[in-house]
Formats: C-alpha cells, sequence, structure tokens
C-alpha cells in the first residue's frame, strides 16, 4: 500500500478525492460523494466529476475517466472524514 505524510494525520495510508470532495471536507459543501474501493487507493469523486465519469462511459464503457477530473492524494483518514461528513449530509 502506498503511504502519504498529511499534516493532520502523520504517515498513512493514500486514496484519492476529487478536489471538489477533497475541498468539501473542510468548508462542508454538499458536493455529494461517489466511490470505488474495489481497488487501492480508494478513489471518491463529487456530483460533477460523476457526470464527467457518466459521459466518458457513455462513449466507452472502458474508458480511464479519471484523467478528465482533478484527483488529489489525501489519506485514509482524510479520505474517510470526507466520506463519513459527504455521505451523511453533515457538514
Amino acid at each position: 500500500m502506498k503511504r502519504i505524510v498529511c499534516s493532520q494525520h502523520g504517515v498513512a495510508g493514500m486514496a484519492f478525492l476529487c478536489v471538489h470532495a477533497a475541498l468539501a471536507i473542510d468548508t462542508g459543501e454538499q458536493v455529494g460523494f461517489y466511490f470505488d474501493e474495489s481497488e487501492t487507493p480508494a478513489l471518491a469523486w463529487c456530483h460533477a466529476c460523476e457526470q464527467v465519469r457518466l459521459q466518458a462511459v457513455e462513449i466507452d464503457p472502458h474508458a480511464n475517466w479519471s484523467g478528465a477530473a482533478e484527483f488529489k492524494p489525501v489519506c485514509e483518514q482524510c479520505y474517510q472524514l470526507a466520506r463519513d461528513r459527504l455521505l451523511s449530509g453533515a457538514g
């Protein structure tokens, strides 16, 4: 497993959030939360990036759509914080 140094949580496992979901950790903005935890590292994205994904896979079901969105590496604890806040609707 790849590791990352987080300013809040220290050395931890790595995950990826789209930049919108990553910003929402601090702002509390409800941007939605879609995710794929079937592989490591986990990957999550917002409503806007879900629209990008849907358009890409409509054209090509095997498309690597994540290249069309901007993702940020985060630690697993920050990923879980985003998941908890954005799935629950609590800011």
